[in-house]
């Protein structure tokens, strides 16, 4: 009887396998890359797909972990320091690619979204809680080694939320990358230029990457594709 009670058990494990696949389905989002590329494609060749039909389409954001400030006396508890996150607008392109360090520009860029506006990373191009703001961003330069990237960390592309008023300036799907290795640290680095000022430029080191897309298909080859490209990267 307990080998019959056994067997029952895994045929129902099985096809409950078939029919609910769950967390494999949710791996498997956007791993299909575009019809134009394919597992042979260069990596010259994935990022002009990207530069033509993914980059200047999609909000491209930056975000630093909360971290600690500095020791307070007397043995209290050291302060936190919230974390920071920078949406930029779109219109980013290609604009210089050595070997696997890929960088982009905007040339007309806003800060579409941001969280602890009062601080951290180009707070001075951010309007306040008075509307003001002390600079105005206008060249983003975005910096991306793709060989310090992971493949499979982040987020493959997911609904941000359901508030229309939100995802119109946002985007609607998001997909996130991180850095590869376990000690974490600020590979992404973006420099900002003021139209007041084009002269000075502010630069931010930031540890996570996404980028924010309207339609669900677009951020699927998006991912499919940017993913190949970090993979070839790291098999070099």
């Amino acid at each position: 009887m307990k080998k019959l009670a056994l067997s029952s058990l895994l045929l129902l494990i099985s096809t409950a396998s078939i029919y609910i696949p769950g967390l494999k389905v949710s791996a498997q989002k956007g791993t299909e890359l575009p019809a134009k590329l394919n597992s042979d494609s260069s990596l010259a060749e994935i990022l002009d797909w990207l530069n033509q039909n993914a980059f200047p389409y999609a909000r491209v954001g930056v975000r630093e972990s909360a971290g600690s400030g500095p020791r307070r006396h007397f043995g209290l508890p050291t302060e936190s320091v919230s974390g920071g996150e920078r949406i930029f607008s779109e219109g980013f392109h290609l604009k210089f690619v050595n070997g696997c360090h890929v960088t982009l520009s905007n040339e007309d860029v806003t800060i579409i979204d941001a969280r602890n506006r009062s601080s951290g990373s180009f707070y001075k191009f951010i309007a306040q809680k008075n509307g003001e703001r002390q600079l105005t961003p206008q060249v983003a330069m975005v910096f991306l080694p793709l060989n310090r990237m992971s493949e499979k960390r982040g987020k493959g592309p997911h609904l941000l939320n359901n508030d229309h008023q939100y995802a119109k300036s946002v985007g609607t799907w998001r997909t996130s990358y991180e850095q590869r290795g376990f000690f974490k640290k600020s590979i992404f680095d973006v420099e900002l230029t003021p139209a007041e000022q084009s002269q000075t430029k502010e630069l931010g080191h930031f540890e996570y990457l996404t980028f924010t897309f309207e339609t669900r298909d677009l951020a699927e080859q998006f991912n499919a594709a940017f993913r190949r490209a970090i993979k070839i990267c790291n098999s070099n």
